[in-house]
């Protein structure tokens, strides 16, 4: 049975949001590193052997059943599909997913922010957006994302 939670903006209305719980064990780097220090504060996990962001360890998930996507790390304001190793790390979006990101950032009033974590798309049809949350963590959907979610919906 699917799960959800239901996530309500500030004029109260509500969407009713799909969650899945995914459990991960937790990694550490070890002797690698990573050029940008705010980083160090990001949880690491292992997944099949190999350390990743948990929103990198999400893409790779879906990849493997045929998905194509980026992390969008909107601190850095970057497009990732592999872990930051060097401060060049970025990733070019295709045009088509290009323009459905820039459409949302303009009626998100010209803005990343509340982004949820993870595009993905599929066949140039399909598309999806994933937001990690942290357990335990008091990391919740923010109002920036309940805002950029409305944004998104009048896109579509």
């Amino acid at each position: 049975m699917a799960e959800y939670e239901i996530i309500k903006n500030s004029s109260g209305d509500s969407y009713k949001i799909n969650t899945i719980h995914l459990l991960f064990e937790k990694g550490t780097l070890g002797s690698k590193k990573i050029d940008d220090k705010t980083y160090s504060t990001k949880p690491l996990i292992n997944y099949k052997n190999e350390i990743l962001f948990p929103e990198l360890a999400i893409l790779k998930i879906y990849k493997e059943d045929n998905w194509n996507g980026v992390w969008i790390d909107t601190f850095h304001k970057k497009y990732l599909d592999n872990m930051p190793y060097n401060k060049l790390s970025n990733v070019t979006l295709p045009d088509n997913q290009n323009t459905i990101i820039e459409k949302i950032k303009t009626l998100n009033n010209n803005k990343l922010s509340g982004f949820w974590d993870v595009f993905l798309w599929k066949n140039n049809k399909e598309f999806m957006f994933i937001e990690s949350k942290g357990i335990p963590s008091n990391d919740k959907i923010r109002n920036t994302q309940v805002v950029w979610l409305e944004s998104a919906l009048k896109r579509v």
